[in-house]
């Protein structure tokens, strides 16, 4: 596992970050602080440090990086994303606002920029579309303040990280705590029941990698007229 920063999960605080590093190396996980991977072969990882890891599969690699789209607007940026004033309008930028990954918001509780989770992202939502409302009103607008309840984070099977209302709680208390707050965020009563039944499923018995996924392939109109028929003529063997 590979991570840029100096510490795990570097939203909370640093004792959680610590337990999760030892969760992790508990399980055997090798875990790469201050590593960035530059180059993913099919055979190879290059890391930033010119070290090489060899290895046949890549299973996944996350970062959080702002659209593409932010690079066609003339307007400030820090480390790709928009900055922005303090009730979250574009400066320089007439009728342009940022929420978001996409936005450097600073935060009036702590003057600190927001971290991209959905939390504060649903916060600042709420936030902008008052200042909409205001702007188009003529009234004035507010800053961006919020104070979270808590961030929570699983870690593993049965096991997560929670730091709620000052107070942090590490292992099965607070994975419990963590899907009943995801519970409740799911629309509907069949899909929290749906969902309910599946997650105590889980904790008894293994996953099922045999149940894949998979997607049916989008048919065009044209493909009739865009593809040669490649059928073999009658009496003949087809070619492979």
């Amino acid at each position: 596992m590979l991570h840029s920063g100096d510490r795990l999960l570097q939203e909370l605080s640093p004792s959680l970050g610590r337990f999760t590093l030892r969760k992790m190396m508990d399980r055997g996980v090798d875990v790469r602080l201050n590593a960035r991977a530059v180059r993913v072969t099919d055979r190879d990882v290059h890391l930033e440090s010119s070290e090489l890891i060899s290895g046949g599969t890549v299973i996944c690699t996350i970062g959080t990086q702002p659209n593409a789209l932010l690079d066609s607007i003339p307007a400030m940026k820090s480390r790709g994303r928009l900055v922005v004033n303090p009730d979250m309008s574009v400066p320089g930028v007439e009728g342009v606002w940022a929420v978001g990954d996409c936005a450097a918001v600073i935060n009036e509780a702590d003057r600190k920029v927001c971290p991209p989770t959905a939390q504060f992202a649903e916060a600042q939502a709420r936030q902008l579309a008052a200042n909409i409302i205001s702007h188009l009103a003529s009234r004035p607008t507010r800053p961006f303040k919020f104070r979270p309840k808590g961030q929570l984070s699983s870690v593993g099977h049965n096991k997560a990280v929670a730091e709620v209302l000052g107070f942090k709680v590490s292992g099965f208390i607070a994975w419990l705590m963590w899907r009943g707050l995801y519970l409740l965020r799911i629309p509907t009563f069949a899909r929290k029941t749906r969902l309910f039944l599946e997650w105590n499923w889980a904790m008894f018995f293994p996953p099922d990698i045999s149940h894949l996924g998979y997607r049916r392939t989008q048919r065009r109109s044209t493909l009739s007229q865009t593809v040669p028929d490649t059928r073999a003529p009658s009496g003949q063997g087809a070619r492979s």
